[in-house]
């Protein structure tokens, strides 16, 4: 059931892919790896608002993929849910770490909250990034 439902979404069938994955859940309820690809589902669809529901509840069931959190950031950013972005673990890799401290400094500015926005940005340089993009948050803010 789950391979059929990967199919399906491997070839952008993504409504059909849901419900496979729901049919898989009924039969495993705690496999979070479900809820990761229905998630992804929903994304692909642009239906942020269950596609994070779902990428919640794997974080939930503890599916320990960093792609989760960024996929949950993302949907949450789309969502307008610039908190919720905050309010999210960071990933352990380093890309992953960098794509979310990315978006928390675009959610701090969403917000007003440029304090924050700083910090996440001194956070970033001392990682390593540098980029045109941060350079232009950082000046609007000083």
């Amino acid at each position: 059931m789950n391979q059929k439902a990967n199919d399906l979404l491997e070839s952008e069938n993504y409504k059909e892919a849901i419900e496979y994955y729901l049919k898989a859940i009924e039969f495993l309820p705690d496999e979070p790896i479900f809820y990761h690809n229905m998630g992804v589902c929903f994304m692909m669809k642009k239906d942020y608002f269950n596609a994070s529901k779902i990428l919640q509840e794997a974080i939930n069931k503890n599916i320990g993929l960093d792609e989760t959190i960024i996929y949950l950031a993302n949907s949450l950013y789309e969502l307008e849910d610039y908190r919720g972005v905050l309010s999210l673990s960071e990933p352990k890799g380093y890309k992953e770490r960098l794509d979310i401290l990315i978006l928390k400094v675009k959610s701090a500015m969403k917000i007003n909250n440029k304090d924050l926005a700083l910090q996440i940005i001194k956070m970033l340089k001392v990682s390593g990034y540098e980029s045109q993009e941060l350079d232009l948050i950082e000046k609007m803010i000083i």
